[in-house]
């Protein structure tokens, strides 16, 4: 057994990641760039494109809605896609989608088609998010996973300010200025070409397929190193599993206990994370905030999400990745009470939006940390011929739940809440909730598995 692991080590006993690897950091950072730029924008766009269509509350809660239930579709079909046709292609054919619904966002006047373009944008975005966890767990190596993941994810982050920014300095020089945030989110079609280019393909993919020389020849060419994956054929190739079947394998006897505490986590760290989001700026408006106001000053907290990954990828790899994941939950479980408070604490209408900002950066700072660090310990949690399907199924359930009760921030905001009638603060604690029962999910019994090889993880899992 031993030699069959260190025959499946791949890419594990590279000291530093050379040229090759580097064109992949790259690609992959600026894929996260419009993931978040858009994840985000709606939050800031909210308000205008209520204004063009003439919509209540109820509708810009159901086009919010109809993102994250394409987010649960794209997240089921894009696993399954990496696992049918590869890792490169899905991720690069999602990048597509997203990119064209993006840019049918920036030009269709119907709001039907509008709100179906919210839709295909969201199934392409998680798409291309969960394909892109499997695939980095899977090309870097083991002692390194939570860094790269962290240094990736903070660059693409970079794609939240950049919104925010240019948001503030776009949206209100015209009615429907909007609809050009939505155009930058179409650039993201240079994407595919350059990756159908510069990535490579799995190698662990091409092994789990039987195709052991193209495999030898990936982690050659990527490593600079010789491989000799055909001793490995036995443990490593594998039958193919379709959906049914690692639905069975997630709630047979021997693994519920975990997918429930996997699942758990994806709750706080996805649903947590987006609850609000898209209702910031709407919730802002009705409490009599000016709009330019707003869009100012949430540059402030314009770096909490490139902080939180900037912090993950210095700690990720610590503490089996378990403990600085719990941390970081039950901080934003702290902070999210913290900034339900800070709207109505303050007589002047700058400061309190000061204050409610600063500490939504580092509400969001540690969030996005969790939240980044979940990526690479999800992809760990499964064994390989269970991991791409497995990680569609677990986040798109969470992002299913997303468009479930993120209409009930509205129904929130309207009931008197129990500080000085802050409307507010009642959907921030409801906010907390989602943060605080994965924390202790995960502090109980959740594993470790940085610094370990995605095999060792899956034969200790085993015993």
């Amino acid at each position: 057994m031993a030699n069959n692991q260190a025959n499946c080590a791949y890419f594990d006993n590279m000291k530093e990641i050379g040229i090759k690897h580097k064109h992949m950091f790259w690609i992959f950072s600026i894929c996260y760039f419009f993931d978040m730029m858009d994840m985000n924008l709606f939050g800031s766009l909210g308000a205008s494109v209520q204004a063009t269509f003439s919509l209540t509350n109820e509708q810009v809660s159901l086009l919010s809605s109809l993102s994250f239930y394409g987010m649960f579709f794209g997240g089921l079909l894009g696993g399954w896609m990496a696992d049918k046709i590869g890792r490169k292609k899905a991720l690069l054919y999602n990048v597509l989608i997203f990119s064209l619904a993006s840019l049918g966002n920036a030009v269709f006047s119907n709001f039907y088609l509008f709100a179906f373009c919210r839709f295909m944008t969201g199934f392409g975005i998680i798409g291309m998010n969960i394909i892109a966890m499997v695939y980095i767990a899977e090309m870097m190596p083991a002692h390194s996973r939570g860094k790269y993941q962290g240094q990736m994810a903070a660059l693409g982050s970079l794609g939240v300010p950049f919104g925010i920014m240019l948001a503030a300095a776009v949206v209100p020089r015209s009615p429907e200025a909007w609809r050009i945030m939505f155009l930058l989110g179409a650039v993201g079609l240079v994407l595919f070409p350059i990756g159908m280019k510069w990535l490579y393909e799995s190698p662990r993919w091409l092994v789990s397929k039987g195709r052991i020389e193209e495999a030898d020849k990936v982690v050659e060419t990527m490593s600079g190193m010789q491989s000799n994956l055909a001793a490995a054929v036995t443990p490593c190739v594998e039958d193919k599993v379709g959906m049914l079947e690692t639905l069975r394998f997630l709630f047979s006897k021997k693994q519920v206990g975990s997918t429930i505490a996997l699942a758990t986590m994806a709750i706080g760290c996805v649903v947590g994370g987006f609850y609000i989001a898209n209702w910031i700026t709407v919730l802002l408006v009705q409490m009599g905030f000016e709009l330019q106001m707003i869009l100012t000053f949430s540059m402030l907290g314009m770096v909490g999400a490139p902080l939180g990954d900037w912090i993950s990828s210095k700690i990720s790899d610590m503490g089996g990745r378990k403990t600085p994941i719990t941390v970081m939950l039950f901080l934003a479980t702290a902070l999210c009470l913290i900034n339900g408070l800070t709207v109505t604490m303050f007589q002047s209408a700058m400061v309190a939006l000061a204050a409610y900002f600063i500490t939504n950066l580092f509400r969001a700072a540690c969030a996005t940390s969790a939240t980044t660090m979940y990526w690479t310990y999800l992809a760990e949690n499964l064994p390989n011929r269970y991991r791409s399907t497995g990680t569609g199924i677990i986040m798109s359930a969470s992002r299913l739940l997303i468009g479930i009760v993120t209409p009930t921030v509205p129904v929130l905001f309207a009931i008197q809440g129990p500080v000085a009638g802050n409307g507010m603060f009642n959907v921030m604690a409801m906010n907390a909730v989602f943060y605080l029962i994965p924390a202790i999910i995960c502090l109980l019994w959740g594993s470790k598995t940085a610094q370990k090889s995605l095999e060792q993880i899956e034969a200790e899992a085993a015993k």
